[in-house]
């Protein structure tokens, strides 16, 4: 499954440099690979004009911010009953096909035109994922 989104905010706040307007888009794509296994992959991109300068944290600035901003995951999911050999659980609470097993890689990073704000940030995570429902 494919998806796209396109973004528009805008938050008002009483300090105008916590105010902003944002645009951008969201990308997504979801696999179900079978027998309960999933890749997922996201993207997203935005841009943030903020109202007011913040001479505060940016000392003695004049310049409103604006950052650029992008976030990437990617994520491959298994069920616990592929390493169960068919042996399961009779409490649906248990059930190894709702409980999983998840390698995910994210990156987030911020470009401003103030240096400040910038940072870039990637982890690696195993996670384990419960599905509630059906």
């Amino acid at each position: 499954r494919l998806g796209a989104k396109v973004v528009l905010e805008t938050k008002s706040a009483d300090y105008d440099p916590y105010a902003y307007d944002l645009s951008g888009y969201i990308l997504s794509y979801d696999l179900r690979i079978g027998k309960g296994a999933y890749l997922d992959l996201d993207y997203h991109n935005t841009s943030l004009t903020f109202d007011g300068a913040d001479g505060f944290v940016v000392f003695g600035s004049t310049d409103d911010r604006e950052d650029d901003r992008t976030y990437m995951r990617g994520a491959v999911g298994v069920p616990i009953s592929s390493f169960m050999g068919g042996r399961g659980s009779d409490n649906p609470w248990l059930n190894p096909e709702k409980i999983k097993i998840e390698l995910q890689a994210t990156n987030e990073s911020r470009e401003s035109n103030f240096a400040t704000y910038d940072y870039d940030n990637t982890s690696l995570e195993i996670r384990l994922v419960y599905g509630f429902g059906h």
